[in-house]
């Protein structure tokens, strides 16, 4: 099996690594973690919202056509 050039531009990007020089502090892990975590959770919020409403409208479709007619 061939690989892509593309794939493998990517995998020497992801293997190869340089050091950083730079310094990281350690409260910024937590800075990050209060900024992501509620983004992360109103994103799922939004999901769930949209996925609901999207399935009671297709519910509402498919009751309009499988519908009986009236028996007389």
């Amino acid at each position: 099996m061939r690989l892509k050039p593309k794939y493998c531009i990517v995998i020497l990007m992801v293997f190869y690594a340089t050091p950083a020089l730079a310094y990281f502090d350690p409260n910024t892990g937590g800075y990050i973690f209060q900024l992501l975590g509620p983004l992360i959770a109103i994103a799922m919020s939004v999901w769930m919202f949209f996925t609901n409403q999207v399935k009671a409208f297709w519910r509402f479709i498919r009751s309009i056509f499988s519908r009986k007619p009236d028996s007389e």
